[in-house]
């Protein structure tokens, strides 16, 4: 069995087979809504999903065997280039 402090976070004490172990693992401040890292309810999404409108994807372009070995080659030239002068 394992029990969880509510007041300071990381405190647990563990029971089993007659023995207890305390272990705690934390910052030692108490338990504060206004230290929480987290928000205790978390904001509801997508209240007016309308409002967003629709996704459209964007076309994709086929490259032809010649067209992408040119975009390559052209792509190379710019990256060296500037390495060239």
């Amino acid at each position: 069995m394992v029990i969880r402090s509510l007041v300071w976070p990381g405190a647990f004490t563990l029971y089993q087979n007659g023995k207890q172990s305390s272990i705690y693992v934390g910052n030692g401040l108490k338990f504060s809504d206004k230290m929480s890292p987290f928000p205790q309810c978390p904001p509801v999404l997508n209240m007016d999903p309308a409002e967003y409108g629709e996704f459209v994807l964007p076309e994709i372009k086929v490259l032809s065997e010649e067209e992408l070995l040119a975009e390559v080659e052209n792509n190379f030239n710019e990256c060296w280039d500037k390495y060239d002068q």
